[in-house]
């Protein structure tokens, strides 16, 4: 009776599952009979005639309107979304086309390197244009396939899904008593998926061998990076839209066998929490991780895994661009922005305070606003000696500002802290942290 009990429970988990795809789903693509065909879900079925769906007008012009409003640079062909735009009636006739007749094959991606907090750079590879079309039609049409099988503790680029409901999870846990955190880090994650093992995954739920061959064709897609090309052997390059799904089918079964055995994951794409209530679960834990990624070609970062013991002062780990660590003062488990997240803060207000920006003091303060409220909105679970810190370095970099141009002036050579104070800055509309995240807190306190 207690396996028949969890039996059902499953189905029911399931059951939800395929309720909420009928949200987000594209009503281009998933019609009602298709989406009662993912509901039932038969053990062992498999989609088959998917490509013609993938070349539908409807759904190539609501792809692209995907492509549009996410903005992007040019591929290697150098054809911007303005140019694409201009022609695009027949661009789009002309994708149905190659598509139709099996002509079409995805051009070389563009590599480039972004920087990150740390100093470092991260490699983006960027599609063309109209390769990122194709890619989201594509997306449109197999999302809801794997995306109704995925694990619950699995948030990162899923529909209707994001860090926040991670975080949650992970402070619900804590809660509980799952203080033992094995806090792991994929190497290299989206550049050393094999495409062989990938290929398997996909095709345990597609049997349109069209569908497979396109999949393929990205995943192969030459790499160009403005000196050399080469074909990739293994990987799905970041940047490019179909990656971050292929990246969760291929990491879905982890996420299962993980829950399986009895523990609980937090997974947002590569990143991922396996938390415990003791240290020898913890430990067998990291023990089975490794052993999954090694049979599977990845490898954990050894310098970034560790077993964390959340019930020690002054014990961390880093998740989503928080610091949890448990206070020697308080007891209580913190959070706060990571070094890097306070660093990318401070460099968004730095390349928009030069001091010989030519903008006035409320430009610059109307420009940053957005910034700063999205930064805050996300962190504002922080403490407020954070809120404080950006606040600080806000204001010194607009004082700066002032000094260089009261001296060009040959007056008030010296900063006058007492005249531009904080409610001087307010009152030019600068958008404060720490007052927000106060204001924040007593609405709370009322509310209790």
């Amino acid at each position: 009776m207690k396996q028949l009990s969890e039996t059902t429970k499953h189905l029911w988990e399931q059951l939800g599952r395929a309720e909420e795809i009928r949200a987000w789903a594209s009503t281009s693509v998933w019609t009602d009979q298709m989406l009662g065909t993912l509901e039932t879900r038969v053990e062992g079925r498999k989609w088959y005639s998917l490509i013609d769906k993938v070349m539908k007008k409807v759904n190539l012009m609501e792809a692209w309107e995907s492509v549009r409003v996410n903005g992007g640079s040019h591929g290697v062909d150098m054809v911007s979304l303005d140019r694409y735009e201009s022609e695009l009636e027949h661009n789009i006739e002309h994708l149905m086309e190659q598509l139709q007749a099996g002509t079409y094959l995805p051009q070389c991606v563009r590599r480039v390197e972004i920087p990150k907090a740390d100093g470092k750079t991260r490699a983006l590879g960027i599609p063309t244009v109209r390769d990122r079309l194709v890619q989201t039609a594509l997306k449109n049409v197999i999302e809801p396939i794997y995306d109704v099988d995925f694990s619950a503790q699995s948030f990162g680029f899923r529909p209707q899904r994001g860090c926040k409901d991670a975080l949650r999870r992970v402070h619900h846990l804590l809660a509980q008593g799952q203080l033992y955190v094995v806090d792991a880090d994929i190497q290299s994650y989206f550049d050393m998926i094999p495409h062989d093992k990938l290929m398997e995954r996909v095709k345990e739920k597609i049997s349109d061998g069209r569908i497979l061959d396109l999949i393929e064709a990205f995943l192969k897609a030459g790499i160009f990076d403005g000196i050399k090309e080469w074909e990739p052997e293994k990987g799905t390059p970041q940047g490019g839209v179909i990656s971050p799904l292929l990246a969760n089918i291929y990491l879905d079964e982890f996420d299962h066998r993980m829950t399986e055995a009895g523990f609980e994951i937090v997974r947002y794409a590569d990143d991922f929490l396996v938390m415990c209530d003791n240290a020898k679960s913890a430990k067998r834990g990291l023990r089975k991780i490794k052993r999954w990624m090694k049979a599977h070609g990845l490898n954990l970062h050894p310098d970034k895994t560790r077993i964390a013991d959340m019930s020690q002062q002054d014990e961390y780990f880093e998740f989503l661009g928080y610091h949890f660590e448990r206070s020697k003062r308080t007891g209580r488990i913190n959070r706060w922005p990571r070094k890097q997240s306070m660093a990318k803060i401070k460099e968004t207000v730095r390349k928009r305070t030069r001091r010989c920006n030519w903008q006035s003091i409320e430009e610059i303060i109307k420009d940053l606003r957005p910034s700063l409220r999205g930064w805050y909105e996300y962190f504002k679970h922080s403490n407020r000696w954070a809120m404080l810190e950006v606040d600080a370095f806000f204001r010194r970099r607009l004082r700066s500002i002032i000094a260089k141009y009261n001296r060009k002036k040959g007056t008030h050579r010296i900063i006058d802290n007492r005249k531009y104070t904080k409610k001087y800055f307010v009152e030019l509309g600068f958008f404060s942290l720490e007052e927000a995240w106060l204001l924040e807190s007593q609405s709370l306190r009322s509310k209790h």
